[in-house]
């Protein structure tokens, strides 16, 4: 009954603290299926390397090149919660708590 109160409890402190948390941006080659609240998927053009960026999203952590990451607009009732691994294919930019101006 503890761990289950405690567990409720950081989970309603992430979603109250979520927009302070570093903001990302991934760059992608592929298409990624990534979505949620406040997550937008958006073309680049053709003549790039990369041909996708999503933002709306906020970094919950990371290990050793794997990047663990949630809507900006998450909930723990139904939102995934993504992981993705830094490479040549997909690039991860950090920004503190909020997306820089201009993004999504």
């Amino acid at each position: 009954m503890y761990s289950h109160n405690q567990g409720i409890a950081a989970a309603r402190q992430l979603v109250a603290t979520l927009q302070a948390r570093s903001a990302v941006e991934v760059f992608s080659v592929n298409r990624l299926a990534i979505s949620g609240t406040g997550v937008k998927e958006n073309p680049l053009p053709a003549r790039n390397f990369y041909h996708y960026y999503y933002t709306g999203l906020r970094l919950l952590t990371m290990r050793s090149g794997t990047y663990y990451l949630l809507p900006v607009g998450w909930t723990p009732k139904n939102d995934p919660t993504y992981i993705v691994d830094s490479s040549d294919q997909v690039r991860i930019n950090l920004y503190g708590g909020v997306q820089p101006v201009g993004s999504g």
